[in-house]
């Protein structure tokens, strides 16, 4: 029993990395929806902003204050006589008045008429509008930061796959033509050239190893989680066009829908209004006002309280006369901030717009692409084929050998640049249009296959000369 328990520990421990350590999109997207700090940031932004509404309707409502104090008085009549005092036992009074006082006031205030409270309001309205769907462009920009780290990632891999094959295959190379060179058959020259070339893929792998470890940070950043294990993307993934085939469609879509330029108008409207709030100060303001006091009054040496209350209601009318030009000052402060914003709406209109169209050219250019990448992968593998049975025969040499595996590495290279662009620009096709949603991870993530972990060395003793495996 106790040798079944130690092993089924051993098997939780041995899994629980497996879980924690393993990650697609899906899983990334959702960790850094818990961790990351830049979208946090904006989640409290928004919550913030979205008080200043109730604080400005807040000062519509009644007001009503209420004061205690707790007094000491000590009072001496007029015609006391010196020192405002008299002998005792005289039977005349003493002029010296002293006494406790409690005294409770309430004052009530309502607006009746204030320019500058109203339009307060709809100003603080307009900028909780506008930061929810700032809100919701960094929800969305938060897929996009995600998913281009997460394709980094895997564009290093393979990168670093493509590189290791090289190396390895340029191993074999140096073994076989050393050899050769021994008998005769290759001359010192041969050797050189893929020793060199040999030395050069080491080099080019190690930076490879670095620059993935780079794009690990760089989602860790955003997720807060250290993985192990990439989903890499599966053969048979299907290179869907934008739907409808119309980039103008996409565009109308994107001036209609993008949450930047819903947010950007809404601040327009925003500071057209604060130009109004600041107006509001020529005017007058009208309120109605009311005061209810109580005051007890306990005379030192006699008995009971002496009380006195008064309730009074009114109306106020406050009019400005001279702020020595401070309101006209900020009504042209508020106007410029007015043309600020219609400059800030047209530079993201535009940026947008033009961002839209490059993304939906993107993805029409990258599946293009990808289907001449396929072509010349397969073309590229003949022609080295070809070019090393040429090199054994004495037609061609070394150096035709090495172009044209330099041109196959290549041809995989450009294959996966052009994939992880094909997938970012679907993404982001879809976030310039305010149309990308969850729905858009879980497709392309079903797009995904359980990876294997790499290990990184950062060490070129991983490649021995003459490496062959």
């Amino acid at each position: 029993m106790l040798k079944k328990k130690n092993w089924l520990l051993a098997l939780i421990i041995i899994l629980l990395p497996l879980h924690v350590f393993a990650a697609d999109l899906m899983q990334s997207y959702h960790d850094a929806l818990r961790n990351d700090p830049t979208f946090k940031q904006a989640q409290a932004n928004m919550l913030a902003d979205q008080e200043a509404l109730p604080q400005a309707f807040s000062q519509l409502l009644p007001q009503l204050n209420g004061q205690a104090s707790y007094s000491y008085i000590r009072q001496t009549s007029a015609g006391g006589g010196a020192g405002g005092s008299v002998e005792p036992n005289s039977g005349v009074a003493s002029p010296l008045f002293i006494a406790f006082q409690k005294n409770y006031v309430l004052n009530l205030s309502q607006v009746l008429f204030d320019y500058t409270t109203f339009e307060n309001v709809a100003v603080t309205r307009y900028q909780a509008l506008a930061a929810e769907a700032s809100y919701e462009a960094s929800a969305q920009n938060l897929i996009q930061r995600v998913s281009v780290t997460y394709f980094d990632v895997l564009l290093a891999q393979d990168i670093l796959k493509f590189d290791k094959a090289n190396t390895k295959a340029l191993g074999r190379q140096l073994e076989q033509v050393s050899e050769q060179f021994k008998v005769g058959l290759k001359t010192i020259k041969d050797v050189y050239e893929i020793q060199a070339s040999y030395d050069a893929s080491i080099a080019q792998y190690i930076e490879d190893e670095k620059n993935l470890a780079d794009a690990r940070e760089n989602l860790r950043a955003i997720t807060g989680e250290k993985y192990r294990v990439f989903s890499v993307v599966k053969k048979a993934v299907p290179f869907l066009a934008p739907h409808p085939k119309d980039v103008e469609a996409w565009v109308h879509a994107a001036e209609k829908h993008n949450f930047t330029l819903f947010a950007d108008r809404l601040n327009v409207k925003a500071a057209k209004h604060n130009i109004q709030v600041q107006f509001g100060g020529h005017l007058p303001t009208l309120s109605v006002v009311g005061q209810f006091n109580k005051v007890f009054t306990f005379p030192r040496g006699l008995p009971g309280r002496l009380v006195r209350q008064t309730q009074q209601i009114g109306v106020q009318l406050n009019v400005p006369i001279f702020q020595g030009g401070l309101v006209t000052s900020e009504v042209r402060q508020a106007e410029d901030e007015y043309l600020a914003q219609v400059a800030q709406l047209e530079l993201d209109f535009r940026n947008i717009i033009s961002q839209t169209r490059q993304d939906y050219l993107g993805v029409i250019a990258s599946i293009a692409k990808i289907q001449a990448d396929k072509k010349a992968i397969e073309s590229s593998q003949k022609s080295l084929e070809s070019s090393k049975a040429e090199f054994q025969v004495g037609t061609a040499t070394v150096l035709d050998v090495l172009t044209q595996q330099s041109n196959l590495l290549e041809a995989y290279t450009n294959y996966a640049r052009d994939l992880y662009s094909y997938l970012n620009d679907t993404i982001n096709l879809k976030a310039d249009t305010g149309l990308l949603m969850v729905n858009d991870v879980k497709r392309i993530n079903s797009w995904l296959r359980p990876g294997k972990y790499i290990k990184l060395h950062f060490n070129a003793d991983i490649f021995p000369q003459g490496f062959v495996k």
